[in-house]
């Protein structure tokens, strides 16, 4: 897709604004969200800004196969990806409330 400029920005990080948000990524390099009640967000197709995270959070569908089991194709890439990027040393294997009983543990 063409880029139509630099940075664009969306106020509100409803469902409605991170959609809008998700769709001028495809035209401008960053985009950012600015949510009034929690202070902003960024995005960006670059993960190279992984290294320079705390934290990486992975947020990405898990549909079911024909066989009823969750197709973890997206969560293999999203890890292959951030394995690129996020450091060992930042890893941390505290669980949080609500965690799934699998963890994504660095490869070796």
């Amino acid at each position: 897709m063409p880029v139509l400029g630099e940075r664009a920005v969306v106020l509100g990080a409803s469902m409605g604004g991170l959609l809008a948000a998700r769709v001028l990524a495809d035209f401008y390099r960053t985009v950012t969200v600015i949510d009034p009640g929690s202070g902003f967000f960024s995005a960006t197709s670059d993960f190279g800004v992984i290294s320079q995270l705390d934290t990486v959070n992975i947020c990405v569908p898990t549909p079911l196969r024909k066989t009823k089991d969750p197709d973890m194709s997206y969560i293999v890439s999203a890890c292959q990806q951030i394995a690129k990027y996020f450091h060992k040393e930042k890893c941390d294997g505290k669980p949080f409330a609500g965690q799934r009983r699998w963890q994504v543990f660095p490869r070796r």
